[in-house]
């Protein structure tokens, strides 16, 4: 009975050691057709599969009987392989079937792993017992070979792919469903809309020129300063094409965006920034929390844009702009918003910055628009983003304007049914004085075209031209 409990717990132990080192070390990445794909298995009270696809959430499955959960994470896509597949011939079909070969490939080279890493386990747990004991080293070794070739085997043989046919969605993938079958009929129209964009920009510039007999800034030429205020394009391409287009047709000087330019900060969002180095216009841009290091990097490498850190000022034609990043945008945490808390230590910390400045700044810019309640009767100007709802306000004498989402919020415009309006604000400022003279709040609703007009005087409003 003693012999059978010691070898009992030989077993269990080599099993365990074996798992171990199947989890800990058994993950392993492959190329397969320009995807960096990570596979892994662990062990599990319930056998399932899980796809990983940052940053959009995971899709899992009840796949199989065997108490494992394997697991495949895309990790980075190369966009140069995607433009070449996109630039050459090659059918669908010989597509999957290369991905499916190499697949198979990856595959098989996974499984030698992982049998050699249970080899490994079980031996240890034999040295460890018995290190003297090269019976207890071999026998470890089969019991974890054994463990792993029969999860492997209840696995294989059980398993269904079909199961995915009623997945569950964790992340963003949660509104797939709904998305699915919904998201077609928009994107119909959405091309349309980009197309009507250039239109839509063309007309404002026109509905100004004619309004009161003004000029479209309703100052004289010359006399202005014209800031465009965007923020929050979350990857949207019409948010920069309707940014792009305004800058054009009513001759602005220079653009501000608040942050959020991307949803998730990594590098695979990056081809949106492109858009930028066509623009003529300076841009400076002030990082948010849905931005990243790689992705400021990347910003900051823009010939004709301007990145301000912590406290940094940027001067054009006599306006003082002073920038405040969301701290998050230093991080890889991107989409966590500002605690209170956090919230408040930042309030306190811009408002040293600003206290502490030689000169007083024309424009305080910040993603998040708590950060500026302790500077309020400080300066004129603070712009700022986040709440994705534009906003013009006046407290203490500092007037306050929320671009709200340039982007009409990015891919959360599929998850409000009336959809956010794609916002921008296009401030004037007296050359002379560099004080603030007028607003002009420009929105447009989703893809029915609708837009708003409205022009905000601050002080004195302007003597009409002719």
């Amino acid at each position: 009975m003693k012999d059978f409990r010691v070898t009992s717990l030989f077993i269990l132990t080599a099993i365990i050691f074996a798992l171990l080192a199947v989890a800990l070390f058994g993950r392993s990445t492959y190329d397969i057709e320009g995807a960096t794909v990570e596979m892994s298995v662990a062990p599990a009270l319930k056998g399932s599969t899980e796809l990983i696809l940052p940053p959009l959430g995971t899709i899992s499955a009840k796949t199989h009987k065997a108490p494992v959960k394997a697991r495949a994470k895309i990790e980075q896509v190369s966009i140069e392989s995607v433009e070449k597949l996109a630039n050459t011939s090659i059918s669908k079909k010989e597509i999957f079937s290369r991905s499916e070969i190499q697949a198979k490939e990856a595959l098989k080279y996974f499984l030698i792993k992982i049998f050699f890493l249970a080899i490994v386990g079980g031996a240890l747990a034999g040295l460890i017992i018995r290190p003297r004991s090269i019976y207890r080293v071999v026998a470890g070794g089969l019991c974890g070979a054994l463990i792993i070739g029969s999860m492997a085997l209840a696995t294989a043989t059980t398993y269904n792919y079909r199961e995915f046919r009623q997945p569950k969605y964790t992340g963003l993938l949660t509104a797939a469903p709904w998305l699915m079958n919904n998201i077609e009929e928009k994107l119909d129209t959405l091309d349309s809309f980009r197309q009507e964009v250039k239109k839509l920009a063309a007309n404002l510039h026109y509905f100004y020129s004619r309004v009161e007999g003004m000029d479209s800034d309703g100052l004289k030429k010359d006399e202005s300063i014209k800031v465009l205020h965007v923020s929050d394009i979350h990857n949207n391409p019409v948010g920069l094409e309707l940014t792009k287009q305004i800058a054009e047709d009513f001759n602005v000087d220079l653009i501000i965006d608040t942050g959020d330019i991307t949803d998730f900060g990594t590098p695979m969002e990056a081809s949106l920034l492109n858009n930028i180095r066509g623009l003529e216009t300076p841009y400076v841009y002030i990082p948010g929390n849905h931005d990243s290091p790689e992705i400021v990097s990347m910003l900051d490498g823009i010939e004709n844009v301007d990145v301000l850190e912590k406290g940094e000022s940027f001067s054009f034609k006599e306006l003082d702009i002073l920038g405040y990043p969301d701290p998050s945008s230093i991080t890889k945490d991107v989409r966590k918003s500002q605690s209170k808390n956090l919230a408040d230590i930042s309030a306190t910390e811009l408002q040293e910055i600003v206290g502490g400045s030689k000169n007083k700044p024309d424009i305080v810019a910040t993603h998040e628009p708590r950060n500026a309640k302790k500077i309020l009767g400080m300066v004129d100007v603070v712009l700022s983003g986040h709440s994705h709802r534009a906003k013009l306000d006046k407290v203490k004498g500092t007037n306050l304007i929320n671009a709200g989402t340039t982007g009409a919020a990015g891919i959360r415009t599929f998850e409000v049914e009336e959809g956010l309006p794609y916002s921008l604000q296009l401030l004037y400022f007296k050359k002379d004085n560099q004080k603030l003279v007028a607003v002009d709040s420009i929105a447009i609703k989703g893809v029915q075209q609708e837009f708003t007009l409205e022009r905000s005087y601050f002080g004195n409003k302007p003597e009409a031209t002719n």
